[in-house]
């Protein structure tokens, strides 16, 4: 983890390292920029913490519970990781759905048609 973060990346680690309890978007997005109801900041802080996970830093979350913690034990990360890889399984399953409703799209009759 030697790359060298932004002013943004730095604020936003620091924040979820030092949050008592994981650190929500909103609460987040408080301390960074002064609003919570925001969809750019809201989509900047995700790119973040996207960001800081590619660059190594054990961030995780859970759909359980909101908001974002550093990674304190293996089981934190292991449910992080399964519920990720069931995310990822899903939309590609909605993906092949699509793929072959446009293969079919001649065979089938639309809504309305």
């Amino acid at each position: 983890m030697k790359t060298e973060l932004t002013e943004l990346q730095e604020t936003i680690l620091k924040i979820v390292s030092k949050a008592k309890k994981p650190a929500t978007r909103p609460s987040i997005q408080f301390a960074v920029y002064g609003t919570t109801n925001n969809r750019n900041n809201d989509r900047a802080i995700q790119n973040v913490i996207k960001a800081l996970r590619d660059l190594g830093y054990v961030i995780v979350s859970n759909s359980d519970h909101s908001g974002y913690k550093l990674a304190t034990t293996q089981a934190e990360v292991d449910a992080y990781v399964a519920e990720r890889k069931k995310a990822a399984a899903q939309m590609i399953k909605t993906a092949m759905k699509v793929r072959k409703a446009f293969q079919q799209r001649g065979q089938m009759r639309m809504a309305g048609a």
